[in-house]
């Protein structure tokens, strides 16, 4: 078992009335890359200005390498900080940049420089050593401030944002590149974003923050099929919702009735009949077909099937999007992989297929 290197316990924060934190806990094991993900507003960047030492926590401890920081400034605990912007010095060529955090620590300067010399090896960045940051990429200046951040070996290094500012190819292109870069390093991270696929390509564990709390913490998987509540389903990946109350059993299954439509069959939850609860289908898990197709061979497995009709097709490149208006008059969007297969038309007649295994069934309950 991997020690911990970063402990919050019970963590609040409060500005004025508004309270931005409320008894958030976690832990960080050393090399592991935690992901805080949440939408705006959430708390994820106080909770990592914390932290870093640029807040003071109202209440609770942070517990970094075995001791209280929470009251300690942040040249006082040795954090690596990767910012949105990156924070590089514009004076300064990339080595410097990199090297400026050892020198402020009194690092000897044949230290300094093997050191600067391995982190820009690292990050890809060694053939750009005296250049200035005004004459790089965007993505040029994310690999330096990352190389200045892990040049200390900090126990910890934060991650604010740190693909947001690039464009949207250049990020894709860099997700697994800044993962690399942290696994080399054998660097413990948190990262902070409101991008949920960001989050699930960097983080090995991913909390989910709403309302300055933390709702669920726990592997990408485990978030996306089986998340803990409408929230977290809804932030993390696309759902088709039916909202419904619990009907008779049949096996290891029972009926979930949404208005006047046949009902559903989903996995027996074991409460009681009437109890509400908010149904979600993922797009990729609805097996598409023509209805004339649609055999009970083909169903088999399947127990739920919903006829309807073709509203809008949106071509995507790998996957194809298919909206469907089931009979209910509910709109159900479908993604399929793009295997070339014919095109659906508009008004085309349609059934959907989907197995009870694959629905995400949560119990209609107020929020904490």
């Amino acid at each position: 078992m991997r020690p911990i290197v970063l402990e919050l316990c019970e963590v609040t924060k409060r500005f004025g009335p508004l309270t931005a934190v409320e008894g958030a806990s976690l832990t960080v094991a050393k090399g592991s890359i935690v992901a805080l993900l949440g939408p705006s507003g959430c708390g994820k960047t106080t909770l990592l200005r914390m932290i870093a030492g640029f807040e003071r926590p109202d209440e609770g401890e942070i517990i970094l390498e075995g001791r209280n920081v929470a009251g300690k400034r942040p040249y006082e605990r040795n954090v690596g900080l990767l910012f949105q912007d990156y924070a590089l010095f514009p004076h300064m060529t990339v080595a410097n940049n990199v090297a400026y955090g050892l020198h402020q620590r009194g690092v000897e300067a044949s230290q300094v420089k093997r050191r600067t010399d391995e982190m820009l090896a690292l990050v890809g960045m060694r053939d750009f050593a005296q250049r200035y940051p005004q004459n790089l990429s965007g993505g040029q200046q994310q690999r330096v401030a990352l190389g200045r951040a892990l040049a200390n070996s900090p126990p910890l290094v934060l991650l604010d944002e740190p693909l947001s500012a690039l464009d949207p190819k250049l990020r894709l292109e860099l997700r697994a590149e800044l993962r690399r870069i942290l696994k080399l390093s054998e660097a413990t991270a948190v990262v902070v974003t409101h991008d949920q696929q960001e989050a699930m390509t960097l983080g090995e564990r991913v909390i989910v923050m709403e309302g300055g709390r933390i709702r669920q913490d726990g592997l990408p998987v485990d978030l996306y099929d089986r998340p803990q509540t409408r929230f977290i389903a809804e932030f993390i990946g696309r759902s088709n919702w039916f909202n419904g109350t619990l009907g008779p059993s049949s096996g290891d299954f029972r009926e979930l009735f949404y208005g006047d439509a046949k009902p559903l069959m989903i996995r027996d939850p074991g409460t009681a009949k009437g109890t509400s609860y908010d149904v979600c289908i993922r797009p990729e898990h609805i097996r598409l077909q023509d209805r004339l197709a649609a055999t009970p061979e083909t169903e088999m497995g399947y127990r739920n099937r919903l006829d309807g009709v073709v509203k809008d097709v949106v071509y995507l490149g790998s996957n194809i999007e298919t909206l469907v208006t089931i009979e209910s008059g509910k709109d159900v969007c479908v993604v399929e992989q793009n295997s070339r297969q014919p095109s659906r038309t508009i008004g085309q007649n349609v059934t959907l297929l989907f197995s009870p295994e694959d629905l995400i069934v949560i119990e209609r309950r107020a929020n904490p």
